[in-house]
């Protein structure tokens, strides 16, 4: 395979300019949206998620207490 020179139409690929390229351009897009890129609600939504997310393992620790429960009368009756 033909290595690109400096004289010719092609300059040689290197992989960190292009990654630093691409990382530039990316933080350059993301500083113009950032005046709309509206953070307290993304923080009010990760909030109710985690929220959530508490309560779906309150409802699972209550079920497994009233199992536990049911089990222990069962005994008891017999």
């Amino acid at each position: 395979m033909a290595k690109a020179d400096h004289t010719g139409p092609f300059k040689e690929f290197v992989f960190e300019d292009w990654l630093r390229e691409g990382v530039e351009g990316l933080y350059d897009e993301l500083k113009d949206a950032k005046k709309e890129f509206n953070s307290e609600n993304l923080c009010k939504h990760l909030r109710d998620a985690s929220k959530e997310q508490l309560l779906a393992v309150r409802n699972f620790i209550d079920s497994a207490i009233d199992f536990i429960d049911r089990q222990e009368a069962g005994e008891k009756k017999a």
